[in-house]
C-alpha cells in the first residue's frame, strides 16, 4: 500500500477563505465543515494555512482579538505541499520527518487539489502493512497526562504544557473517565469559557473508548476510523490506564515498513549505486528529487572523510552556506563556522560510529533574530555493515520553540493584563514564605477588589470593564517595589505579596500609596470614571504562618474594609486582628 500514490488517498474537498476574514469567522466555518484546517486563498493562489492548533497558540498569547482580527495576520504562510504522483512513501516520509499533520496536494501548475493527512494514510492502509507492528504495546505511549475530574481546567492546561502533550486523561481511582484534547480547548476558547472557574469534568468529552494493550495494531487504527477519533486509552485487565495509542503513533509505527521500501528502491538502484561507491552520494536524479523536496528539511551528505558530496537548499537556507562552497569541503568546518569546540566535534563523530546517531540543537541569528536549529548526525552503512559515510539533517524548529513560549505564558500570566496569574501566585507566595521562614523576615498578602466594578462593568458594557481592569493593574504595579508581586486572581481581585517587610506599618504605608493612585480618575473611552479598591491585609507571622491561613485572612479582612467603606470613591484597608 505503501508503494501508491497520493492521487489514490487524498481528500479533494478544500476549505478555503481569504486572508482578510476574520478570525472568527474562518474559525467557524472550520468547525461547521469539522475540518482542523483551511486554506487560505488569495487571488486563486494559495498563500497560506490555518489550523486549530495555530489558532489557539495565537488567542492564549493575547496578542490579538480573535473577533476583529483577520485570517493574514496568524496564518502559516509555509504550506507543505506535494504532487499527486507522490508516492505514499514519501509523504508519510515529509509529515513524520516535519512533525506535521496536514500536506496540501498540488498538480504540476501547483494549483491546489485536495488535503491529505495522517486520518487519509490509515483509512486505506491494509492489513498487510502492520505485519511488522503486531501489537498495541510496541507503539502505545506509556507516559500519559492525568488529572481529576474535580481539577480545574486550567490545572489541564498547564500539565498539557509541562508534559508537552496534546491531550489529558480525565481519571477517577485509576480508572478513565474522560479525556480533554486540543480540539476541546479550542472549544473552549472561542466559546470564552472560564479556564479557572470550569471543571474538567464538566468540559471533557466523555465515555472514553479503551482497549488492550494486546490488541493487534491494525484493530487499533480500524476502531479509530470507524469511531472517527485520533486516539484509544490502553487499558489492564482491571481497567486502569496503562497507556495511550494514537493516529501518530500508528504512523509512525510504520517506520520499520517504510524504511523496509527505502531499501528496496535502493535495492532497485543497486546498479547505479556500484557505480558511484567511489563517489558516494554522486547522487542520481531520483535521489535528489527526493531529497529537494525536503523543504523545510536540510540535509548535508559526507563520505567517510568529512568530504561533503550533497548540500541540498533547505541546508543552505537553514544554514546560511552557499552549497557550491560547501561542496567537496569537510563537513567540520561547518561546526567550526558555528563556533563548536573542535573536541566536541570527534566526540560526537565518535558516538555516531558507535550508536549510529546523535541529536542536538543550537543557536544562531538570522535576519537580526534568534533562530532555533535541531539537528541529527546519522551514520551511512554498506551491505556489509562498513561505515562509508554520514549525513547530517537541521531543521529550523523556531516556531515550535516559539509556540511553547506561548502556551507557557498562558499558562502562568492573565492575558488581559500580562500580570501573573492564580497558578505563578501560589508559586511566588510559596517562594517567598520559604524564603520568610529561612530568614526569619516579615511578609504582608494584600487582597485587593475593586469597588462597584460590577456596576461599571453592567452600565458601560464589558470592554469599558477590560480597559478600567488594564488601567488598574499598571497603577497597582507602580505602586509597588520591583521585587513585589502583583497577580490577578479573578475577575476584579487582585492579590499583591509584600517579601521583606519590617512591620505592620509598611504594609500599611503601601495600602496608602494605592489609594492614593487608584483616587485619581480613570479615562475610559473619553469619558472619566472614579472608583475605589477596597484591601485587606494579613502579615506573616503575625497572623499565620502558611498560606493558606494568611490568603483566609487577607480575604476577611477584604471584606470587612469593603463593609466599612464600599460606597465611597475611595481605598478602604483593613489589617485583619489578632
Amino acid at each position: 500500500m505503501l508503494r501508491k500514490q497520493i492521487r489514490d488517498i487524498y481528500t479533494p474537498k478544500i476549505i478555503s477563505v481569504p486572508p482578510a476574514m476574520l478570525v472568527s469567522e474562518a474559525i467557524g466555518i472550520m468547525h461547521a465543515n469539522k475540518v482542523s484546517c483551511i486554506l487560505v486563498f488569495e487571488d486563486e493562489a494559495l498563500i497560506g494555512i490555518l489550523t486549530e492548533r495555530i489558532f489557539i497558540l495565537n488567542v492564549v498569547s493575547g496578542e490579538f482579538d480573535f473577533t476583529c482580527c483577520q485570517v493574514r495576520e496568524i496564518m502559516r504562510s509555509t504550506v507543505l505541499t506535494t504532487k499527486e504522483d507522490t508516492y505514499l512513501y514519501e509523504a508519510f516520509g515529509l509529515l513524520t520527518s516535519q512533525n506535521l499533520r496536514h500536506m496540501v496536494v498540488v498538480d504540476q501548475k501547483d494549483k491546489a487539489l485536495g488535503v491529505v493527512t495522517y486520518s487519509n494514510m490509515l483509512e486505506h492502509l491494509v492489513y498487510e502493512d502492520f505485519l511488522e507492528v503486531k501489537r498495541v504495546s510496541e507503539i502505545m505511549s506509556r507516559s500519559v497526562c492525568t488529572v481529576s475530574g474535580d481539577d480545574a481546567v486550567h490545572r489541564a492546561l498547564v500539565e498539557m504544557v509541562d508534559k508537552s502533550v496534546s491531550c489529558v486523561l480525565v481519571v477517577e481511582n485509576e480508572h478513565p473517565i474522560g479525556i480533554l484534547t486540543e480540539r476541546d480547548m479550542a472549544r473552549m476558547v472561542t466559546s470564552q469559557v472560564d479556564i479557572f472557574a470550569k471543571k474538567v469534568r464538566e468540559e471533557m468529552s466523555s465515555p472514553v473508548i479503551t482497549i488492550s494493550k494486546d490488541v493487534v495494531a491494525y484493530d487499533a487504527a480500524f476502531i479509530m476510523r470507524q469511531e472517527g477519533i485520533h486516539r484509544l486509552v490502553v487499558v489492564s485487565e482491571a481497567d486502569q490506564v496503562v497507556g495511550i495509542i494514537t493516529q501518530s503513533d500508528i504512523v509512525r509505527g510504520l517506520e520499520g515498513k517504510y524504511i523496509q521500501i527505502l531499501k528496496e528502491i535502493i535495492s532497485e538502484k543497486e546498479a547505479v549505486i556500484e557505480e558511484t561507491m567511489r563517489d558516494l552520494y554522486n547522487k542520481t536524479l531520483y535521489l535528489d528529487n527526493i531529497l529537494r523536496s525536503c523543504i523545510d528539511m536540510g540535509v548535508v551528505a559526507s563520505d567517510m572523510n568529512l568530504r561533503i558530496a550533497y548540500f541540498n537548499p533547505a541546508a543552505e537556507d537553514i544554514l546560511g552556506y552557499c552549497a557550491g562552497d560547501m561542496i567537496g569541503r569537510s563537513l567540520n568546518e561547518i561546526h567550526l563556522k558555528e563556533n563548536v569546540d573542535s573536541s566536541l566535534f570527534d566526540w560526537v563523530m565518535e558516538t555516531v560510529r558507535k550508536t549510529g546517531q546523535h541529536s542536538f540543537m543550537f543557536e544562531r541569528v538570522k535576519d537580526d533574530r534568534k533562530r532555533y536549529i535541531q539537528g541529527n548526525v546519522f551514520g551511512v552503512w554498506d551491505k556489509n555493515q562498513d561505515l562509508i559515510g554520514y549525513v547530517l539533517m537541521v531543521s529550523d524548529i523556531t516556531e515550535r520553540k516559539m509556540n511553547e513560549e506561548v502556551i507557557k505564558y498562558m499558562a502562568y500570566y492573565d492575558i488581559l493584563t500580562g500580570l501573573p496569574n492564580r497558578a505563578m501566585f501560589y508559586e511566588r507566595l510559596a517562594h517567598d514564605l520559604t524564603h520568610a521562614k529561612r530568614n526569619r523576615a516579615r511578609l504582608a498578602l494584600m487582597i485587593i477588589d475593586i469597588d462597584r466594578f460590577k456596576e461599571i462593568n453592567d452600565s458601560r458594557g464589558h470592554h469599558a470593564g477590560d480597559i478600567l481592569l488594564k488601567a488598574m493593574a499598571s497603577r497597582l504595579k507602580g505602586a509597588l517595589r520591583g521585587d513585589d508581586t502583583i497577580a490577578r486572581i479573578g475577575g476584579d481581585e487582585f492579590v499583591v505579596i509584600l517579601p521583606q517587610i519590617n512591620g505592620v506599618d509598611d504594609a500599611t504605608l503601601v495600602a496608602e500609596k494605592i489609594a492614593q493612585e487608584v483616587g485619581r480618575p480613570f479615562d475610559i473611552e473619553g469619558q472619566e470614571c472614579r472608583t475605589g479598591v477596597s484591601i485587606g491585609i494579613s502579615v506573616y507571622p503575625l497572623h499565620g504562618e502558611d498560606s493558606e491561613i494568611l490568603i483566609k485572612l487577607a480575604d476577611q479582612a477584604m471584606y470587612t474594609a469593603k463593609d466599612k467603606g464600599r460606597d465611597n470613591c475611595t481605598s478602604n484597608a483593613c489589617l485583619h486582628p489578632l
